[in-house]
Protein backbone atom coordinates (compact mmCIF):
# COMPACT_ATOMS: atom_id res chain seq x y z
CA UNK A 1 0.00 0.00 0.00
CA UNK A 2 1.51 3.72 -1.00
CA UNK A 3 2.04 6.42 1.80
CA UNK A 4 0.02 9.03 2.18
CA UNK A 5 3.43 11.23 0.84
CA UNK A 6 3.46 9.05 -2.16
CA UNK A 7 -0.42 9.79 -2.91
CA UNK A 8 0.22 13.32 -2.23
CA UNK A 9 3.18 13.45 -4.76
CA UNK A 10 0.89 11.65 -7.35
CA UNK A 11 -1.83 14.49 -6.72
CA UNK A 12 0.16 17.47 -6.76
CA UNK A 13 1.76 16.11 -10.31
CA UNK A 14 -1.67 14.89 -11.32
CA UNK A 15 -2.74 19.07 -10.43
CA UNK A 16 0.59 20.21 -12.46
CA UNK A 17 -0.08 18.05 -15.31
CA UNK A 18 -3.77 19.89 -15.30
CA UNK A 19 -2.63 23.02 -15.30
CA UNK A 20 0.48 22.69 -18.13
CA UNK A 21 -2.72 21.45 -20.06
CA UNK A 22 -4.98 24.00 -19.68
CA UNK A 23 -1.98 26.52 -20.77
CA UNK A 24 -1.60 24.49 -24.02
CA UNK A 25 -5.24 23.59 -25.38
CA UNK A 26 -5.31 27.74 -24.31
CA UNK A 27 -2.45 28.08 -27.13
CA UNK A 28 -4.19 25.93 -29.57
CA UNK A 29 -6.97 28.14 -29.31
CA UNK A 30 -4.99 30.78 -29.98
CA UNK A 31 -3.18 29.61 -32.80
CA UNK A 32 -6.42 28.58 -34.47
CA UNK A 33 -7.02 24.77 -33.71
CA UNK A 34 -5.51 21.60 -33.52
CA UNK A 35 -4.91 21.84 -37.28
CA UNK A 36 -2.50 24.73 -37.58
CA UNK A 37 -1.25 24.70 -34.11
CA UNK A 38 2.40 24.29 -33.31
CA UNK A 39 4.12 20.76 -33.43
CA UNK A 40 5.44 21.76 -29.72
CA UNK A 41 1.72 22.56 -28.66
CA UNK A 42 0.08 19.56 -30.72
CA UNK A 43 3.08 17.38 -28.56
CA UNK A 44 2.55 19.18 -25.09
CA UNK A 45 -0.75 18.38 -25.41
CA UNK A 46 -0.59 14.21 -25.81
CA UNK A 47 2.19 13.89 -23.33
CA UNK A 48 0.58 16.09 -20.40
CA UNK A 49 -2.67 13.66 -21.44
CA UNK A 50 -0.56 10.71 -20.85
CA UNK A 51 0.50 11.65 -18.32
CA UNK A 52 -2.74 12.32 -16.85
CA UNK A 53 -3.86 9.21 -17.73
CA UNK A 54 -0.73 7.85 -16.06
CA UNK A 55 -1.79 9.24 -12.76
CA UNK A 56 -5.51 8.69 -12.82
CA UNK A 57 -5.03 4.71 -13.49
CA UNK A 58 -1.77 4.61 -10.83
CA UNK A 59 -4.47 6.10 -8.00
CA UNK A 60 -7.27 4.70 -8.46
CA UNK A 61 -5.05 1.30 -8.39
CA UNK A 62 -4.61 2.53 -5.11
CA UNK A 63 -7.90 2.92 -4.38
CA UNK A 64 -8.22 6.85 -4.54
CA UNK A 65 -10.83 8.43 -5.89
CA UNK A 66 -9.98 10.68 -8.98
CA UNK A 67 -12.70 12.90 -10.36
CA UNK A 68 -12.00 12.92 -14.35
CA UNK A 69 -11.54 16.61 -15.63
CA UNK A 70 -13.45 17.83 -19.10
CA UNK A 71 -10.24 18.04 -20.62
CA UNK A 72 -8.13 15.20 -19.51
CA UNK A 73 -9.08 13.46 -22.24
CA UNK A 74 -9.73 15.48 -26.00
CA UNK A 75 -12.49 15.37 -28.54
CA UNK A 76 -11.29 14.94 -32.15
CA UNK A 77 -11.75 18.10 -34.19
CA UNK A 78 -13.99 18.30 -37.10
CA UNK A 79 -12.28 19.28 -40.38
CA UNK A 80 -13.54 22.35 -42.54
CA UNK A 81 -13.11 22.12 -45.69
CA UNK A 82 -11.29 24.96 -47.40
CA UNK A 83 -9.91 26.15 -44.18
CA UNK A 84 -7.67 28.46 -44.30
CA UNK A 85 -4.58 28.72 -41.62
CA UNK A 86 -4.35 32.33 -39.60
CA UNK A 87 -1.55 34.39 -40.34
CA UNK A 88 -0.07 35.63 -37.57
CA UNK A 89 2.27 38.93 -38.17
CA UNK A 90 5.34 38.35 -39.30
CA UNK A 91 4.71 35.19 -41.20
CA UNK A 92 5.24 31.94 -38.84
CA UNK A 93 5.87 28.68 -40.79
CA UNK A 94 6.28 25.02 -39.24
CA UNK A 95 8.52 22.62 -40.22
CA UNK A 96 8.70 19.40 -38.48
CA UNK A 97 9.18 19.52 -34.87
CA UNK A 98 10.26 22.94 -34.12
CA UNK A 99 8.85 26.45 -34.28
CA UNK A 100 10.68 28.30 -36.78
CA UNK A 101 9.76 31.53 -37.45
CA UNK A 102 11.20 34.42 -39.49
CA UNK A 103 10.40 37.81 -37.84
CA UNK A 104 9.62 40.62 -40.37
CA UNK A 105 10.43 44.31 -40.54
CA UNK A 106 7.29 46.62 -40.71
CA UNK A 107 7.59 47.97 -44.24
CA UNK A 108 9.44 45.41 -46.08
CA UNK A 109 9.39 41.73 -47.02
CA UNK A 110 12.69 40.93 -45.53
CA UNK A 111 13.14 39.05 -42.19
CA UNK A 112 15.40 40.79 -39.46
CA UNK A 113 15.91 37.07 -37.96
CA UNK A 114 14.97 33.31 -37.83
CA UNK A 115 14.69 31.33 -34.63
CA UNK A 116 14.39 27.86 -34.52
CA UNK A 117 12.86 26.30 -30.83
CA UNK A 118 12.80 22.19 -30.24
CA UNK A 119 9.55 20.73 -29.92
CA UNK A 120 10.04 19.23 -26.57
CA UNK A 121 12.55 18.82 -24.14
CA UNK A 122 15.04 15.52 -23.64
CA UNK A 123 13.06 14.47 -20.65
CA UNK A 124 11.93 11.33 -19.31
CA UNK A 125 9.18 10.28 -17.53
CA UNK A 126 10.91 10.07 -14.12
CA UNK A 127 14.32 12.26 -14.29
CA UNK A 128 17.15 11.91 -12.14
CA UNK A 129 18.81 15.51 -10.72
CA UNK A 130 20.97 15.19 -13.68
CA UNK A 131 18.73 14.18 -16.40
CA UNK A 132 16.93 17.76 -14.98
CA UNK A 133 19.64 19.56 -14.67
CA UNK A 134 20.62 19.19 -18.69
CA UNK A 135 17.14 19.85 -19.20
CA UNK A 136 16.93 23.01 -17.92
CA UNK A 137 20.42 23.71 -19.76
CA UNK A 138 19.15 22.80 -22.65
CA UNK A 139 16.00 25.38 -21.93
CA UNK A 140 18.36 27.92 -21.83
CA UNK A 141 20.08 26.95 -25.06
CA UNK A 142 16.45 27.31 -26.94
CA UNK A 143 15.72 30.59 -25.18
CA UNK A 144 18.94 32.05 -26.53
CA UNK A 145 17.46 31.44 -30.07
CA UNK A 146 14.04 33.32 -29.30
CA UNK A 147 15.89 36.71 -30.99
CA UNK A 148 12.07 38.28 -30.05
CA UNK A 149 12.40 38.42 -27.06
CA UNK A 150 13.59 41.64 -25.30
CA UNK A 151 16.75 41.73 -24.42
CA UNK A 152 16.01 42.64 -20.83
CA UNK A 153 12.91 39.97 -20.04
CA UNK A 154 15.46 37.48 -21.51
CA UNK A 155 17.89 37.85 -19.18
CA UNK A 156 15.31 37.93 -16.25
CA UNK A 157 14.26 34.90 -17.89
CA UNK A 158 17.50 33.09 -17.70
CA UNK A 159 18.62 34.45 -14.19
CA UNK A 160 15.49 32.62 -12.98
CA UNK A 161 16.60 29.62 -15.06
CA UNK A 162 20.18 29.83 -13.52
CA UNK A 163 18.73 30.37 -9.66
CA UNK A 164 16.78 26.72 -10.16
CA UNK A 165 19.90 25.12 -11.76
CA UNK A 166 21.95 26.48 -8.29
CA UNK A 167 18.81 25.14 -6.28
CA UNK A 168 18.58 21.75 -7.88
CA UNK A 169 22.45 21.12 -8.23
CA UNK A 170 23.40 20.24 -5.30
CA UNK A 171 23.34 17.39 -2.40
CA UNK A 172 20.00 18.27 -1.25
CA UNK A 173 18.25 19.69 -4.20
CA UNK A 174 16.12 22.46 -2.93
CA UNK A 175 12.92 21.59 -4.77
CA UNK A 176 11.30 24.33 -3.82
CA UNK A 177 13.21 27.04 -4.47
CA UNK A 178 13.84 25.93 -8.42
CA UNK A 179 9.40 25.21 -8.61
CA UNK A 180 9.60 29.60 -7.04
CA UNK A 181 11.85 30.30 -10.03
CA UNK A 182 10.60 28.02 -12.45
CA UNK A 183 7.14 29.42 -11.67
CA UNK A 184 8.07 33.01 -12.52
CA UNK A 185 9.11 31.91 -16.27
CA UNK A 186 6.13 30.57 -16.79
CA UNK A 187 4.03 33.76 -15.23
CA UNK A 188 6.47 35.65 -17.65
CA UNK A 189 6.05 33.78 -20.74
CA UNK A 190 2.21 33.63 -19.99
CA UNK A 191 1.62 37.33 -19.44
CA UNK A 192 4.58 39.82 -20.17
CA UNK A 193 5.53 38.08 -23.15
CA UNK A 194 2.72 36.23 -24.69
CA UNK A 195 1.78 37.88 -27.31
CA UNK A 196 6.05 37.04 -28.82
CA UNK A 197 5.52 33.58 -31.15
CA UNK A 198 8.23 32.04 -29.00
CA UNK A 199 7.02 32.77 -25.56
CA UNK A 200 4.64 29.93 -26.76
CA UNK A 201 6.91 27.66 -27.50
CA UNK A 202 9.42 28.65 -24.41
CA UNK A 203 5.80 28.24 -22.15
CA UNK A 204 5.60 24.80 -23.53
CA UNK A 205 8.61 23.75 -22.64
CA UNK A 206 8.84 25.24 -18.94
CA UNK A 207 5.47 23.66 -18.82
CA UNK A 208 6.95 20.05 -19.25
CA UNK A 209 9.72 21.34 -16.87
CA UNK A 210 7.52 22.10 -14.13
CA UNK A 211 5.31 18.97 -14.33
CA UNK A 212 8.63 16.78 -13.53
CA UNK A 213 9.69 18.76 -10.79
CA UNK A 214 7.45 17.22 -7.86
CA UNK A 215 9.00 14.00 -8.76
CA UNK A 216 12.89 15.23 -7.22
CA UNK A 217 11.48 16.04 -4.38
CA UNK A 218 10.70 12.60 -3.20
Amino acid sequence: MPSNEEIAGQLELLAVNRRTLALLLRQERLQGGRAYALPAVVNGILEARAEIARITAALKGWGVAVELHPDDIGAPEAEVPGAQPPQPHGGIHIYGGTFNAPVGQSGGSSTSSVYSIAGSLNIGASPGKDEFLAALRQFKAELAKASDLPADKADEIGEDVDSAIKALDRPQPNVARAGERLENVRAMLETTLSALPSALALGTLIGQVLAKLPGLGG
